[in-house]
């Protein structure tokens, strides 16, 4: 069972690997673009990768209750954080633009962190002065009418857990504002 499941991870990383590669041409000029046109080309490539990486890995997205959601209004949307998957389902899942948070961190990888960085409100984690920071621009970024994308938890254990882990209290304090 083992190799099986190294075998697919090396699988699923191939895939993302080729499917980003094609659109380096287009991640590359848009990180030159004004933040709103570059942010637009990153959400819709991502939308696009996310669908197509979804397939070729075996994933079928199906929505529930998506009638329920008006998603012409500007939205915090809050979603539980078990795995690097759950970004890709909200991008299948959200049909409007959105903004996400996630950490800087990611923004050092090759290519993958340019379009990363155009996609997201980044957050250094390391210190409060920088979280503020990302918390400011969240709010701005509603007040300009897009919504966010927040994990409350902010990571996701390694291992499967029964238990949430603890929420920070961000993603509730931006509802509140």
């Amino acid at each position: 069972m083992k190799i099986l499941k190294l075998i697919y991870s090396i699988y699923v990383m191939i895939v993302f690997v080729l499917l980003l590669l094609p659109g380096a041409p287009i991640i590359i000029i848009g990180s030159f673009l004004k933040e709103k046109t570059s942010s637009k080309i990153a959400h819709y490539l991502l939308k696009f990768y996310s669908f197509a990486w979804s397939i070729l890995c075996g994933i079928i997205p199906i929505n529930y209750n998506r009638k329920k959601v008006d998603f012409s209004k500007t939205t915090i949307y809050i979603a539980n954080h078990q795995s690097y998957f759950d970004p890709v389902n909200m991008y299948m899942a959200i049909p409007s633009f959105f903004k996400g948070l996630g950490k800087i961190e990611v923004t050092k990888a090759p290519l993958f962190g340019i379009l990363y960085k155009m996609a997201v409100i980044a957050v250094d984690r390391s210190s409060a002065r920088a979280s503020a920071l990302s918390f400011r621009n969240m709010l701005n970024k509603i007040k300009e009418g897009t919504s966010i994308l927040l994990f409350p938890e902010g990571t996701f254990m390694d291992k499967p857990q029964q238990e949430l882990v603890r929420f920070k209290d961000g993603a509730f304090t931006l509802a509140i504002k």
